[in-house]
Order: C-alpha cells, then sequence, then structure tokens
C-alpha cells in the first residue's frame, strides 16, 4: 500500500510470510440471494508456517437445514496457487483471482454437514453427512477499502454463480462482500464485531468493531453511495502508540497524525453501480470456538481441530 485506504491490484495474490508461527493470509467471501432465500459465507485462511490451511463454510436457508463444511488440516497450496485438494473427502478448493480487484471466483467441492436447527452447532445431534458445491463469482460493486491499522481490505460486491447441496443446485443471484487479509492473525487474542449491509437506495456501510483493550475505542468502515466514499475510523489518541497504529488523515504515513479520524474525513469520488438492498454479513456468528471445532472434527473423517 503507497498510502491510507489504498489497494492495488498486485494485493490480490498471496504475499510472502515472515517467520510467525502466526502468519496468516484469508480470503473470505459471503453472499445473500437478492430475496432472503438463501445467504453464506466461505473462507480459506492459509498457515504457512504451520503447514496447514483452514476452510470454513456456511450456508443458511430459511425453513431448511443449514449447511457447514470445516476442515482444519487440509494442506496449503504449493507455491503461490489457490487451489487446494485433499484425499481424506475428495475436496478441492479453487480461488480464481479473474481480474483483480475487479472480479473474484471461488468455486468448492466439499464435504459437510447438514445441520438441523439453531442450536445443534452445540452440540453433536441433529447432524447429516453431505455435499456442498460451490461455484460464485464476486464482482465489485463500489471502492476497496483499506483498514488503516493492519493489511486487510474489504471490497462490496454483487454475487451470482450457484450453491448445490446434498445434490439439489440453488442459482445465486444477489449482494455480498469479500476481503483479504494477510499478516500475523491471532485469532484468540481479542474480540471483534463486523458487519456489511446494503440499503435500498444502494448505499453500502461496512463497520468493524475491534475490542483489542477495554475502554480503548478502535473501530473501521465505510459508508459508500450516491457518488461518495466516506472512510472512517477512530482510534483513542491517547493509546495510538501502544496499538501500534497511526490515526488520522494521514494515517500510514511518515509523520501521521495521533488525532482521532472524524467520519467523512477522507471523501473520493465513486461511481454508483448498485440497485437492491440485502444484508451482507453481521458478526459474531454462533459458529466459533469450540462448537465449530466439533463441526470440523465431524466434517473431515479422524479429522482433529488446529
Amino acid at each position: 500500500m503507497s498510502a491510507p485506504y489504498d489497494v492495488h491490484p498486485a494485493d490480490e495474490p498471496r504475499h510472502t510470510p515472515d517467520a510467525e508461527d502466526l502468519w496468516n493470509e484469508s480470503y473470505y467471501c459471503d453472499f445473500v440471494q437478492a430475496d432472503g432465500s438463501l445467504g453464506g459465507w466461505l473462507r480459506l485462511g492459509l498457515y504457512p508456517n504451520r503447514g496447514v490451511a483452514w476452510w470454513t463454510a456456511w450456508i443458511v436457508r430459511p425453513g431448511a437445514s443449514s449447511v457447514a463444511s470445516v476442515d482444519y488440516r487440509a494442506p496449503v497450496p504449493p507455491g503461490d496457487s489457490l487451489v487446494g485438494t485433499t484425499t481424506h473427502d475428495d475436496t478441492r478448493i479453487e480461488i480464481d483471482l479473474r481480474r483483480p480487484l475487479e472480479e473474484f471466483r471461488l468455486a468448492a467441492d466439499t464435504a459437510g454437514l447438514l445441520v438441523d436447527g439453531d442450536t445443534r452447532s452445540y452440540d453433536e445431534t441433529g447432524r447429516t453427512p453431505t455435499r456442498l458445491g460451490v461455484d460464485l463469482t464476486w464482482t465489485t460493486d463500489g471502492e476497496p477499502y483499506h483498514y488503516v491499522a493492519t493489511t486487510r481490505y474489504e471490497i462490496p460486491c454483487t454475487v451470482r454463480g450457484s450453491v448445490t447441496v446434498d445434490g439439489e443446485t440453488i442459482a445465486v443471484e444477489g449482494q455480498g462482500q469479500r476481503d483479504h487479509s494477510w499478516g500475523v492473525r491471532d485469532w484468540w487474542a481479542f474480540g471483534w464485531c463486523w458487519c456489511s449491509l446494503r440499503l435500498d437506495d444502494a448505499t453500502r456501510v461496512h463497520l468493524a468493531d475491534i475490542r483489542m483493550f477495554p475502554g480503548v475505542p478502535l473501530f473501521f468502515g465505510y459508508v459508500q453511495g450516491t457518488g461518495l466514499v466516506e472512510r472512517n475510523g477512530y482510534c483513542d489518541g491517547h493509546r495510538s502508540d501502544a496499538l501500534g497504529v497511526r490515526t488520522g488523515p494521514a494515517a500510514g504515513r511518515r509523520g501521521g497524525s495521533d488525532q482521532p479520524i472524524s467520519p467523512g474525513h477522507d471523501r473520493v469520488p465513486y461511481r454508483r453501480r448498485t440497485e437492491r438492498c440485502r444484508l451482507d454479513r453481521v458478526e459474531p456468528t454462533p459458529m466459533s470456538g469450540p462448537a465449530l471445532e466439533r463441526i470440523g472434527r465431524q466434517c473431515v473423517p479422524g479429522g482433529a481441530s488446529r
């Protein structure tokens, strides 16, 4: 990144890891059907220094079983590849950076579980083995947004393709968001809340509340729409050095200010492309920690969480 918020096509492929054990690179994407009848999220996270990749996916359908697909011991794709395969469950996961920052495709054929009821993610019952197939393309529908304090960016998108559950294929046409993150990621060190949404007037909103230190506000996000991009962030100026971040309009540049970022301080032209409204994602989800690890052990024969 040459300046705060800048995202370049060269940022899309895999990056060279440092020597830290928890150095991680992840590609996350979510979607929701235009009529709200289907939604889900998918994530491939690579831990090259641990020699393992984490695959997690969750598909929801009103009035039907949810679908979980989790593997915490998949191999890291070789070299710079983003195509992963396993032999223990005939899984194939492929990420295709077709047009960097413009078009992103994820295709997967994986083992999964049908999960009956909202509470079944927390116990060992109400689950049936199945296959999950995904072939979805995320097309950029706004401006990429780079976090000011870490190597991570978010892109609002439209989504098209198909999802196949237990042999039934469902066409998808809707909204979503994707992100790409790389660096040391200790997911157990602190909490966060994340959401993205799209309003009826085509406004896009993204919020991330990072709960790193008690009483220290740290958040990032954007509002996009009607020809305007507002990139927002805030960090308590008294603790910015302790957080290891610089804040303010010059954040990320040498000599950046330690003053809180005011909403809307950074406004750039934006080409309006969107037309409809759906909620894309809200985190945290109930599928985290031990519950997700139990799902992973059932998705992968003989699997153990890592």
